[in-house]
């Protein structure tokens, strides 16, 4: 636990001291006091990693890598503010990561269409008389809508 405190804080330098504890309840089914993970980083071994584990939100060229890193992170503690920072993405980005995960599963992973899937409302024959009306300039868009 020692050795996961220190390497947190290697991690991202900005996370709280509370939220290290929380990630070490999650890993270890048992949560430190703050103080503890105060007096750990005070004194404590030297940090394991010297790498990142993920790359940033940008760098990561696959979507649904992405998407998997913030689970992955969400899943071991990490609080929403703490992974936007960490990949350097918004926390708009993070929640809605989540959003899908949870509605969809691992299908929500992969990038999705985003083209029109309702059949448009306009007809032909509304558009031909669209064009007809429009020869007078005082009709606008709400006179337009008004007289179809």
């Amino acid at each position: 636990m020692r050795q996961l405190i220190v390497d947190l804080r290697v991690e991202l330098p900005t996370m709280s001291l509370r939220e290290i504890a929380d990630i070490c309840a999650v890993r270890f089914n048992r949560q430190p006091s703050h103080h503890t993970v105060q007096l750990v980083l005070a004194s404590g071994p030297p940090p394991s990693i010297t790498t990142r584990r993920y790359q940033t939100w940008e760098k990561i060229t696959d979507p649904a890598e992405r998407r998997l890193a913030v689970i992955r992170l969400h899943a071991e503690g990490w609080s929403v503010s703490s992974i936007a920072e960490y990949l350097d993405t918004s926390r708009p980005t993070v929640y809605a990561t989540l959003k899908r995960w949870v509605e969809e599963g691992v299908r929500g992973l992969e990038d999705k269409s985003h083209a029109r899937k309702a059949p448009r409302v306009v007809t032909l024959e509304i558009a031909h008389e669209i064009r007809q009306r429009q020869a007078n300039p005082l009709i606008g868009e709400w006179r337009m809508h008004a007289v179809m």
